[in-house]
């Protein structure tokens, strides 16, 4: 099962961090992470891939602090018609698909070992292929 390790909360947000449970909560943008390389075996982003312009970039450095065998679960917002509706509504998104997304997540070394759709989001679960 999984190895004992501190559960960090990393956020752009103060407010997200503030209404989150947890010790170790940290502000910061997730396209440069603050922490040493391998320093992570599991890695969870949920509702993260959708708000970053620069996605090659935040799984570069994703993989960088990722441990060698490390686990990742996101998910990412295909274009569907409930995103083009959040957008019509003013929310800054950058809509990928699931090929696109796929591509990417090879290029930074992981391997899909699942993968789920819903009317809004995809949910993926990788593994690090180093």
């Amino acid at each position: 099962v999984l190895p004992t390790m501190p559960r960090v909360l990393f956020d752009a947000s103060y407010e997200m961090l503030r209404r989150s449970p947890g010790t170790m909560k940290i502000v910061g943008r997730a396209e440069g992470l603050p922490f040493r390389a391998q320093s992570f075996f599991l890695i969870s982003m949920i509702g993260v891939t959708e708000y970053i312009d620069q996605t090659e970039m935040l799984l570069k450095e994703i993989s960088r602090v990722s441990q060698p065998d490390a686990w990742l679960l996101l998910t990412s917002a295909p274009r569907t018609m409930a995103n083009l509706v959040r957008r019509v509504l003013g929310a800054r998104l950058f809509l990928r698909s699931d090929a696109e997304m796929a591509s990417l997540l090879a290029v930074a070394n992981f391997k899909m070992v699942g993968r789920r759709r819903t009317f809004m989001q995809s949910q993926w679960l990788l593994h690090k292929t180093n």
